[in-house]
């Protein structure tokens, strides 16, 4: 991540910079994370899901294809339950196809969802990434 050391939140140009970062990101979709927090889950959570968006500039960390509501979904990389956190380096928004394929355990499944995503090479080497930090294993 590059930090311009000119430029900060504060000043007329700072706000700008992330102003124009923001313009690839749908405000549809900001508008409904905003006004749609998940309930189970804890306010750093929620505070994080939209900072994500904005930071994956509305597009899905492993496809680079743009996020749809209804579509898409916050990934906790490592499981709260194996110890993960709801912090901004935990989470990663994903489609669901490709959130359904990092935790799939039955082969037909995956295989389905193989041909439906068209993962290239380094988007799968990602998912299997995640699946390993998941508890399961890579897909050959």
């Amino acid at each position: 991540m590059n930090i311009r050391q000119d430029i900060c939140s504060y000043s007329k140009e700072g706000r700008a910079h992330i102003h124009a970062r923001q313009k690839g990101v749908s405000i549809n979709i900001l508008k409904y994370i905003l006004e749609n927090p998940i309930p189970s889950q804890s306010i750093e959570y929620n505070d994080n899901r939209l900072s994500l968006l904005v930071g994956q500039n509305g597009l899905c960390k492993i496809s680079k294809e743009p996020l749809e509501i209804g579509k898409m979904h916050c990934h906790h990389k490592k499981p709260k339950h194996l110890g993960g956190t709801d912090e901004y380096k935990n989470l990663i928004f994903i489609k669901a196809d490709i959130h359904r394929l990092i935790h799939a355990t039955n082969q037909e499944t995956i295989k389905q969802i193989l041909n439906t995503t068209k993962l290239n090479e380094k988007s799968l080497k990602e998912v299997n990434k995640l699946r390993i930090l998941v508890g399961n294993c890579k897909i050959a």
